[in-house]
């Protein structure tokens, strides 16, 4: 469940902190990729009763979070850096899916060991089509159409109006050319 407020386009979970405790006492390991409500208090009680700790870095939240929030980005900004740095540091090992993302939090003073995992696509199900006409025409496009394309998670981080600025800019100059967004 969650609170009825937003923060930003965030939703906040009402932790079960009884069900949450009752978990992590069970498990040998916690594995976290967020630290938002749940995953913060999970990580807070398995250090506390010494469990170790993997976490997911999926994203830097005190980057992203005050691309949603509207009022106190500065404040929250901090916030979070400060809880992402405590939650890092009590990982035993962090996933993080790029060096980019390893530098960013070097830079942030994190020193917990970290393992650089690619994120990877299915080549068996999402290949190139045998057939870039039967491909377009299926979906309804001409053959000749130029397609700009991305697929992904459609929200303010991704900077999806910085791909439609530009491919407006385009569209100015040719007009045999479609953007398809493909996401939810």
């Amino acid at each position: 469940p969650t609170f009825r407020f937003k923060l930003g386009e965030f939703e906040i979970a009402k932790p079960r902190l009884s069900i949450i405790k009752k978990h992590v006492k069970e498990c040998d390991i916690l594995f976290n990729q967020s630290i938002g409500m749940i995953g913060y208090f999970a990580s807070r009680y398995a250090f506390r009763m010494k469990k170790p700790i993997v976490g997911f870095v999926h994203s830097i939240e005190h980057i992203r979070a005050p691309l949603y929030i509207k009022r106190f980005k500065k404040i929250s900004y901090w916030i979070l850096k400060k809880l992402e740095r405590g939650y890092f540091e009590n990982c035993q090992l962090l996933l993080v899916p790029s060096q980019d993302a390893i530098d960013s939090l070097r830079t942030l003073g994190i020193k917990t060991k970290m393992i650089r995992v690619n994120l990877g696509v299915d080549i068996e199900k999402f290949s190139p089509p045998h057939s870039k006409v039967m491909a377009k025409k299926r979906i309804g496009i001409e053959p000749h159409i130029k397609v700009i394309g991305y697929v992904g998670r459609i929200s303010r981080e991704k900077n999806l109006n910085i791909l439609y600025d530009a491919f407006s800019r385009i569209r100015e100059r040719k007009d045999d050319v479609k953007l398809l967004i493909v996401g939810s």
